[in-house]
């Protein structure tokens, strides 16, 4: 799961949510970052789910949670559940 969000996005929620920024936080490091994620991403050949991060929070749950209900087996399951 790969919660899709561009680095001017990136940058605008840090400023709310955090007073000090790192020093990687700028918008030339995050869209490296972004740009490096992506292209990893269209690489990977196992099932992934691509989901735009400014949906609403509910909105992403239920996509998750119906992508890993559809991609999970029996032994997955079995293997990763507590008991």
């Amino acid at each position: 799961v790969f919660l899709d969000c561009e680095a001017k996005t990136s940058l605008a929620r840090m400023s709310i949510s955090r007073p000090n920024r790192d020093a990687y936080d700028t918008l030339e490091k995050l869209s490296t970052a972004y740009a490096n994620f992506m292209r990893i991403l269209r690489q990977y050949p196992a099932p992934k789910l691509v989901v735009d991060a400014q949906l609403p929070k509910d909105v992403i749950s239920d996509m998750v949670y119906a992508f890993v209900a559809q991609i999970a087996t029996p032994e997955l399951i079995a293997t990763h559940s507590k008991a």
